[in-house]
């Protein structure tokens, strides 16, 4: 009798254990298109900075949204910006555009409406910018890494260009590093302590096209437009390496991460969430079907929404938890 009561006792404890771990770390329960904003074109890319959606467009400029309710982004204006294919970065007086063929743009938006002040035409299909300091770190394709000081935004130079191995899709730095989604030869890491003189410290393949990425503490998780997600540590950049892969999709366009979620932009394959709590065991939770091919994604820190682009509908907004 003594050890069944034993046995009933153990297997109380063990279900309290696993429900208490259920709490703490609550599984996103069922993503909702709560709201459609029509766009004038199909958008490119999204950033969100001091509560502004910004939302690059083909042809048609880039919109620029208030946050203060979010369920409802409201209209602040259209800033005239070239290009069709087209990516953002903003920072708290400026932001600056890559438009393809159409180079490196640099708009001032401290004051009612947004200027153009600077920019450089002689770049050969910017793809994906990041600015650091007083400079400004451009993914340019076949020609690689770009490195423009913008100390004096309106008069931006080039003072330094990496060729990689690949054809150089995004860019983003932390501290001293700059990290490269490089096409088919993956990651290249690039130490940038003097921006006017970058040096190539490490790389990683990603076994397929890496076109995307997202820094979260030591982690880079990486979009690979045939293998899926990839998380690679990068605690020592001298040395990343691969801990896990998640080959939930292909042709995956972009990836945020916020709170121990991964929130794909699939294309076709519309929005998939990545629980990744657990970076080296990535398990997909949801997807969510969208009118047309989904392109970028971006959330707003611990924001229960986060906003998607589609080429059908516009902007969607989504409520990532389980409620309205």
């Amino acid at each position: 009798m003594k050890e069944y009561i034993f046995i009933w006792i153990v297997l109380v404890l063990i279900s309290a254990c696993a429900g208490d771990n259920t709490a703490e770390n609550p599984g996103i329960v069922n993503p909702v298109i709560v709201n459609y904003i029509e766009l004038p074109n199909i958008a490119n890319s999204l950033f969100i900075k001091n509560n502004k959606l910004y939302i690059t467009t083909q042809d048609s400029g880039t919109g620029v949204y208030d946050l203060v309710n979010p369920k409802n982004p409201e209209a602040l204006e259209i800033i005239d910006t070239p290009g069709q294919k087209s990516n953002i970065f903003v920072d708290d007086t400026y932001f600056y555009i890559v438009a393809g063929e159409n180079g490196f743009s640099i708009f001032d938006i401290s004051g009612e409406s947004a200027q153009k002040v600077g920019s450089i035409d002689s770049l050969e299909a910017a793809k994906g910018v990041y600015a650091a300091g007083t400079y400004a770190y451009v993914a340019d394709s076949s020609k690689g890494l770009q490195v423009i000081n913008v100390g004096d935004p309106n008069q931006p130079v080039i003072v330094a260009s990496l060729k990689t191995a690949g054809y150089a899709q995004d860019v983003v730095v932390v501290d001293r590093y700059a990290y490269v989604a490089d096409g088919q030869t993956g990651v290249l890491v690039v130490n940038i302590t003097n921006p006017a003189n970058p040096v190539p410290v490490s790389s990683i393949m990603t076994n397929g096209s890496a076109v995307d990425l997202f820094i979260a503490g030591d982690y880079i998780y990486v979009v690979d437009n045939y293998t899926g997600l990839h998380i690679i540590d990068v605690h020592n950049p001298l040395q990343p390496f691969l801990i896990s892969t998640l080959d939930i999709f292909k042709f995956l366009k972009k990836v945020y991460v916020s709170n121990g979620y991964a929130y794909l932009a699939a294309s076709s394959g519309g929005l998939k969430v990545v629980d990744v709590h657990d970076p080296y065991n990535p398990f997909l939770v949801a997807s969510l079907a969208t009118p047309g091919n989904t392109d970028a994604v971006i959330g707003n820190n611990f924001s229960p929404y986060i906003y998607i682009t589609d080429e059908e509908e516009g902007l969607l907004v989504i409520n990532i938890s389980s409620g309205d």
